[in-house]
């Protein structure tokens, strides 16, 4: 399998200083050393919970730096990401889900 956006991730968390931001949410800032921490902790939740390279995952979260994590952490364990917005009616979510 070949590289994704996960390991564009992982090759320039070394690379950055640990405190320099990552994402920044209004007064919010996670710093890089936390972001690689986070989404490697979630990344090997999800493969330690089922999880295999292909599947699917989908993040029902207003916009927010742990919506960005979790996709990191999906990109990280090679799952592949599905649209979700908290403002699609319950009939779109069903038929996503």
């Amino acid at each position: 399998m070949g590289w994704n956006f996960g390991d564009i991730l992982d090759a320039v968390g070394p690379n950055v200083s640990p405190e320099a931001p990552a994402f920044i949410h209004g007064q919010r800032v996670i710093n890089w050393d936390d972001a690689v921490r986070t989404t490697n902790n979630m990344a090997r939740g999800l493969i330690a919970r089922g999880a295999r390279p292909g599947d699917k995952i989908a993040i029902y979260m207003r916009n927010r730096p742990e919506y960005l994590l979790a996709v990191a952490a999906g990109w990280k364990a090679r799952l592949t990401h599905v649209n979700v917005n908290y403002r699609y009616t319950p009939e779109e979510v069903w038929y996503i889900f």
